[in-house]
């Protein structure tokens, strides 16, 4: 239970920050919680509705963010997007 707390305790501090080298965004989705460093992900898609859409490295369910249910997280996609490769979502 220790080392759990632990983890929790990690994973909070660090989806509140965004440092040189990870950008962490914490996402709700599908009923789950997903911790995810962006830098892991290699592609984004921006469809016409707003929504970004990627895969996580070893998964095939695609992740799905809506910028009106999950407005905090989307944020900082599209900001992770502009700096890591100055194309605009928005």
């Amino acid at each position: 239970m220790e080392d759990y707390q632990k983890i929790l305790d990690y994973l909070e501090c660090v989806t509140g920050l965004e440092l040189d080298h990870a950008h962490w965004v914490k996402i709700y989705y599908d009923k789950n919680e997903y911790v995810i460093n962006l830098n892991c992900i290699s592609s984004f898609c921006h469809e016409p509705n707003g929504r970004i859409t990627f895969w996580l490295p070893d998964g095939t369910i695609p992740i799905i963010i809506n910028p009106v249910s999950n407005p905090e997280s989307y944020e900082k996609v599209v900001k992770y997007v502009k700096k890591a490769t100055g194309y605009s979502l928005s």
